[in-house]
Formats: structure tokens, sequence, C-alpha cells
């Protein structure tokens, strides 16, 4: 279909989290309960930069890993 889609992990997502704000859309999809302070703060960042997000599943951002 054409689509532009680039795929991250949580990994990526807690070392690289400026990364996010290029983009329009974060989906999250799975088991994506377990995230650190600075995945949490760099999502907070980027919806307040007016990226999309979106979350396909239960517990989503449940508890604190440090």
């Amino acid at each position: 279909m054409g689509y532009d889609v680039t795929y991250t992990t949580d990994l990526d997502t807690h070392v690289k989290a400026q990364n996010i704000l290029a983009y329009k859309g974060f989906l999250v999809s799975g088991h994506s309960e377990y995230w650190t302070r600075s995945m949490y703060d760099a999502v907070v960042k980027a919806r307040d930069g007016r990226v999309s997000l979106a979350f396909f599943m239960a517990d989503a951002v449940y508890w604190q890993v440090r």
C-alpha cells in the first residue's frame, strides 16, 4: 500500500526518546505495561508536541521499571 512505517522497541523508546517527536503517530500493541520514567516522559512530551498516541492493549504503562 506504500505506507511509510517505522518500527521501534521499548529499548529504543527508553534510549532514544527524542525520536518519537519526528513522527505523526506512536502506536503501541502487545504487552507494554512496564515502562521506565524516561519512556513515560518521552511519550508525554510527544503527546504534548501533537504526536498522536494509540494503545491497543490492556494495562498499558501499568508499572514503572527502574
